[in-house]
């Protein structure tokens, strides 16, 4: 059986939560905050996602508004290839420079292995130009900064219910 938090193998032992188990019980709690987090009304996250938009930057401080912001990473040895694509809510500008990072990071780590080194190398440099183009702050929130703003409602939720006990 598999945990549903983290997927690890559940054999033996655990912690069991109604139907499910879970491999622990920090897994449990995260089941936990997952399952208050589904439970929460479309409008209510869409009126947090607007409110966390406007929130100071949590790496600067800036108030220019928030996104979730993607940038994509390769590292690649001999036949050993790691690829990352980084998710992070902040403002644009210090999401271009952990894109801009990322970017230089591939092309000088990302060659080296074969035979997805040398393939995955310019996808990656170019996924993190498109995303350095990209202004998602011109759109409505993402759906990625809706989730956000979930697991953050959620997150509070359990912790006013454990302070509370």
């Amino acid at each position: 059986m598999a945990c549903p938090t983290c997927n690890a193998t559940v054999v033996f032992g655990g912690k069991k939560v109604g139907s499910r188990r879970y491999c622990n019980a920090i897994c449990a709690e995260a089941g936990y905050t997952d399952r208050i987090a589904l439970s929460l009304p479309d409008d209510q996250v869409e009126a947090a996602a607007l409110d966390l938009r406007n929130a100071p930057c949590p790496c600067c401080g800036e108030e220019t508004g928030l996104e979730m912001f993607k940038s994509y990473f390769v590292y690649s040895i001999i036949l050993y290839t790691q690829f990352s694509e980084r998710e992070q809510l902040s403002c644009r500008r210090c999401a271009r420079k952990r894109q801009i990072k990322d970017l230089l990071g591939s092309a000088v780590a990302g060659w080296w292995g074969l035979p997805f080194g040398i393939v995955a190398t310019p996808t990656y440099i170019v996924a993190n130009l498109f995303a350095m183009i990209r202004n998602p702050l011109k759109r409505p929130p993402s759906k990625a900064l809706k989730e956000q703003a979930r697991a953050i409602i959620a997150t509070e939720i359990v912790e006013q219910h454990a302070h509370a006990a």
